[in-house]
């Protein structure tokens, strides 16, 4: 089998969660293939049969391991984390996922975030004890940024009118 790439994402409702409550919408790419050894063959016939040939069905059978993945990893960092060190989530996903995969005769050559981006805030849930602390937090912190640029442009019209 060559190297497959099974897209994943995330976002809206199904956003995943971070460390501080945030919503993050996520394309993750996860490049996959049979380990390429006697055993890692034999290992992917027995528990994939057939479903190592469509990328389809390959991605049905381990999606949610890499959901699951991606659930485990956000959590652990803050949606700031997350955007500044990229790599760690990479990194924390892979670890996360390889040794699972591997179990099924497939190995995980390489995990690529490809799009990330804080889940708009309509799709918070304020019923929801998670969202309702994160849409605290999102309200706070969008409030706080609209006083400073307000301030800064008052600022600017003092000056202009000096």
């Amino acid at each position: 089998m060559n190297t497959l790439k099974l897209e994943v994402s995330r976002s809206t409702i199904d956003s995943l969660i971070t460390k501080d409550r945030m919503r993050v919408d996520v394309v993750v790419a996860f490049f996959v293939r049979v380990k390429p050894s006697v055993e890692g063959i034999a290992t992917a016939a027995q528990t994939l049969g057939q479903r190592t040939l469509s990328p389809e069905d390959l991605r049905m059978l381990v999606e949610d391991k890499f959901v699951d993945a991606l659930r485990a990893t956000a959590a652990q960092m803050t949606m700031h984390e997350l955007q500044d060190t990229r790599e760690n989530f990479v990194q924390g996903v892979q670890n996360t996922v390889a040794e699972d995969l591997s179990k099924n005769g497939l190995e995980l050559e390489s995990v690529s975030l490809t799009n990330f981006n804080q889940t708009s805030k309509e799709h918070f849930n304020p019923n929801n004890a998670f969202d309702a602390e994160g849409l605290t937090k999102l309200t706070q912190e969008t409030e706080r940024r609209r006083r400073e640029r307000n301030e800064v442009e008052q600022d600017v019209e003092v000056k202009f009118f000096q």
